[in-house]
């Protein structure tokens, strides 16, 4: 468009929208963290589901594409901006915690912090991000840590701006849902306005265990998925090797148990609290989850070792062990983009790793631009084209979230 044409277009985006939600002042927007490349067109800050309609209405009118974004604390970076309509649901972030039917329904932009906080109102559980920056509706899209298995429904705006109300993944009963479609899917196919959780029962205790390496780690979850205890596993590695284990107990009574486990296998602490917390680390992380069964954990840390001495990075690594997902973060400051360079190049060596190990990948709708030949080569022609027909079904214009696609 011409410049004419672009202010005659942002004139009419601002007809449909309350004064305060279109920004255009292209120094504001380069100041507001949008997680991308390139200078965007414009940036609205909706209120509502059918602000959000409204912004793609236009987009999809004008062929002008659209990157959503939260406060941008896990974006991969690899998102095109340039010309892009910003649509940042930080304002949409009301939360309503229903005691009665044991739910909580949270807009897309309400932070996970406080959405925790209301989950733990009604005694339940959710594995969300602890960063001060995350939101409910990023934890959704992106799935890092299984958000989704507690969702009953979503609200989802389409590319053309069709408002719709999906099953979640949790009322799926062995059927399609659409709602798993947009889950984990990081924008592509949809932006999530709305969610309700049905949470996880809280565990009565959680016990923590810190060791000095990774291997170590990975064998204290084999033990205790051997001896069947009851609760979720995490084993989350730090950069440099050294592991912790969180065991949620579903019965404080397994708890002197687990920590006897522990302990034999060379824990250097072991503390038991009432709390469980799902930490993400802070970086640049594959946008899907590499599947490693349990007795091959330490292979794939000893990997991880490796490529953090050849190429002078910091990786950690988030692991739910009972269902063998694993997802590598490189952390570094997310200013530094001779860091986030480093960071992608550690990933690519990471996807060669996980092919040398015969290792299989989740979520490829999603994979950034630097895993496409990987992936190409790995799953082959049929995946990709499968995935194009599922993008190009939803948003054939392809105008969501320009350059994670293949």
């Amino acid at each position: 468009m011409t410049q004419l044409d672009t202010n005659a277009a942002l004139a009419d985006l601002a007809v449909a929208l309350p004064a305060d939600a279109l920004i255009t002042d292209l120094d504001a927007l380069e100041s507001d963290r949008t997680g991308g490349h390139g200078a965007p067109l414009a940036m609205v800050r909706p209120t509502s589901e059918a602000h959000v309609a409204a912004a793609l209405r236009w987009a999809t009118r004008y062929r002008v594409p659209v990157v959503t974004i939260g406060n941008g604390s896990r974006l991969s970076g690899d998102v095109v901006t340039t010309g892009a309509l910003i649509v940042s649901m930080t304002s949409m972030a009301t939360i309503v915690i229903d005691h009665r039917n044991q739910i909580v329904v949270a807009q897309a932009g309400a932070p996970s912090v406080i959405v925790t906080d209301a989950v733990k109102e009604i005694g339940g559980f959710l594995p969300l991000s602890t960063s001060d920056a995350a939101t409910i509706g990023g934890d959704v899209a992106l799935d890092e840590l299984g958000t989704s298995a507690a969702v009953v429904e979503m609200r989802v705006v389409l590319a053309d701006g069709t408002a719709l109300r999906v099953a979640g993944p949790l009322l799926a009963d062995g059927k399609v849902s659409l709602g798993a479609l947009f889950a984990g899917a990081a924008g592509l196919l949809g932006v999530i306005t709305e969610i309700t959780l049905f949470p996880y029962v809280a565990p009565e205790c959680a016990v923590h265990a810190t060791f000095t390496d990774a291997i170590a780690a990975a064998d204290a979850c084999v033990e205790l998925a051997a001896a069947r205890t009851g609760g979720a596993i995490t084993l989350t590695r730090s950069p440099g090797g050294g592991s912790t284990v969180v065991l949620a107990c579903d019965s404080a009574k397994d708890a002197p148990f687990v920590a006897d486990v522990y302990r034999a296998l060379g824990a250097t602490s072991v503390t038991t609290d009432d709390e469980v917390d799902a930490t993400l680390p802070s970086g640049t992380t594959l946008p899907f989850a590499i599947s490693v069964p349990l007795t091959r954990f330490g292979e794939w840390f000893a990997g991880v070792a490796a490529v953090e001495r050849e190429q002078g990075v910091a990786i950690a690594v988030v692991a739910q062990p009972e269902d063998e997902r694993l997802r590598p973060v490189v952390v570094h400051d997310r200013d530094d983009d001779p860091a986030i360079d480093a960071a992608y190049a550690a990933l690519a060596t990471l996807l060669d790793l996980a092919q040398a190990l015969e290792l299989e990948v989740s979520g490829e709708i999603r994979a950034p631009r630097t895993a496409r030949t990987w992936l190409a080569a790995r799953l082959g022609d049929c995946v990709a084209e499968t995935d194009q027909r599922m993008k190009l079904a939803l948003d054939p214009l392809g105008l969501l979230n320009p350059g994670l696609v293949y």
